[in-house]
C-alpha cells in the first residue's frame, strides 16, 4: 500500500506517543439541547496518570474547560 508524502508524520513511533493523545471518554447532551458536555482524558502528573477534564459547550457559545477530580 502506498502512502502519500507526509503520511509518515501521522504514524506513531511507539506506545508512549499513542497514550499521550487526548481521548474523548464520554458525551452528554442536555435534554433541551442547550449544552454538550465532553469528558476528555489526558496524561499528566507525576508519576504520569490519566487525568479527566470536562469541556462544556453551550449552544451558540464558546467552550470552557474545568478539571474533574480523577478517580483513584
Amino acid at each position: 500500500m502506498h502512502h502519500g508524502k507526509g503520511a509518515e508524520s501521522m504514524l506513531l513511533g511507539d506506545l508512549r506517543e499513542y497514550v499521550t493523545i487526548p481521548r474523548v471518554t464520554a458525551l452528554r447532551l442536555a435534554p433541551d439541547g442547550s449544552w454538550l458536555a465532553v469528558v476528555v482524558q489526558t496524561v499528566g502528573g507525576e508519576p504520569p496518570k490519566y487525568v479527566s477534564s470536562i469541556l462544556a459547550d453551550r449552544h451558540g457559545g464558546g467552550s470552557r474547560a474545568r478539571p474533574a477530580h480523577p478517580r483513584r
